[in-house]
């Protein structure tokens, strides 16, 4: 796994661009992390885990999206988050997909979009 925090970064920048204007699904991590660093199944999700406590801590903010609105997950703290997707992931049994287990938003988009959020 040598060169993750390049990989990290490249990705992180990536994602603050496209959550100018849109919120960005635990799948659009995991699918960039996969094409990006081409890592097996196993491997994929500990670094899929790793990198969204980056996002959390560089203020995403975890939720549901569900047609016109977004729920906030209540707990905030990176490691309950992280703890949280992982079990969802496990019970998923398979790497997530379009609309599985989360939504983050950067905190600028959803004042945006929620402004009594």
């Amino acid at each position: 796994m040598h060169g993750m925090s390049g990989l990290f970064e490249s990705l992180l920048a990536d994602l603050n661009r496209q959550a100018k204007w849109d919120h960005i699904g635990l799948w659009v991590v995991v699918r960039a992390l996969r094409t990006r660093g081409g890592f097996n199944p196993d491997e994929l999700k500990i670094v899929a885990l790793n990198f969204v406590r980056l996002m959390l801590s560089a203020g995403f903010v975890a939720g549901l999206s569900r047609g016109n609105t977004f729920e906030p997950w209540t707990k905030h703290d990176p490691n309950e988050v992280v703890e949280r997707i992982d079990k969802e992931w496990t019970a998923l049994g398979h790497a997530p997909n379009i609309g599985d287990i989360v939504w983050f938003y950067s905190p600028r988009l959803l004042k945006e979009t929620f402004p009594a959020s």
